[in-house]
């Protein structure tokens, strides 16, 4: 027998040199397993210590007046809407207990109306009387100007501004002011000639106005 054939018989009689090969594949894939194993579980270990650190680095850096602010705005608006329905309640309350108050409708009575607050007065323009109501803080002006569309008598003026005295009558139912006979028209208010124009005069609770076609004495 050869030398080469005896190593092989020598070879096939060993069990341990004829499986070496297949135990070196055999380990080489399990430390391949376990070492893809090893790096899922320390990524995984890893990413569970990233979480981790975050949550602790946010808590530690968060504002907490912010955190505040959210919370006494909440607070706040719980109030305002406890005291918004509060006064609701109240307030249905109330409007249930006002019409039932006889005090009340007292002061309202007692309230005057438009009709109660004019002024009932006259115009005299010679011998006819030309009576009027007229809301307070009323010009004899506009008393006449009014007297112009009210009147059921016919009623017609002109007059003429003087600069910071008013308005001065020229002219009353087509009798005009008279330079060449010396007559004018002459406001007189409760029997004195007036020192004012009809437009600086208000008139007033139980005035006497009249309107005389004269001669005048200054």
């Amino acid at each position: 027998m050869s030398r080469l054939s005896r190593e092989q018989v020598r070879s096939s009689d060993n069990p341990d040199i004829v499986g070496k090969p297949e135990q070196d594949i055999l380990a080489s894939f399990l430390f391949g397993e376990m070492f893809f194993i090893m790096n899922r579980i320390l990524v995984k270990i890893f990413l569970v210590l990233m979480v981790i650190t975050g949550v602790s680095a946010g808590r530690y850096f968060w504002p907490t007046n912010y955190l505040r602010s959210e919370s006494v705005t909440i607070n706040t608006k719980k109030n305002i809407d406890s005291s918004s329905l509060s006064q609701n309640d109240s307030g249905k309350k109330n409007s249930s207990v006002l019409p039932s108050l006889p005090a009340d409708k007292a002061q309202n009575d007692n309230i005057p109306t438009k009709q109660q607050l004019m002024i009932s007065t006259v115009i005299n323009v010679g011998t006819t009387t030309y009576p009027l109501s007229i809301a307070p803080s009323t010009t004899i002006y506009d008393a006449m100007r009014q007297l112009q569309i009210d009147s059921r008598q016919p009623f017609l003026f002109s007059a003429k501004l003087f600069s910071g005295m008013g308005y001065f009558v020229d002219e009353i139912n087509g009798i005009k002011n008279n330079p060449n006979t010396n007559q004018y028209w002459i406001l007189f208010i409760n029997g004195r000639s007036s020192a004012v124009g009809a437009s600086a005069y208000f008139i007033n609770e139980g005035d006497v106005i009249n309107w005389k076609y004269v001669t005048p004495e200054f």
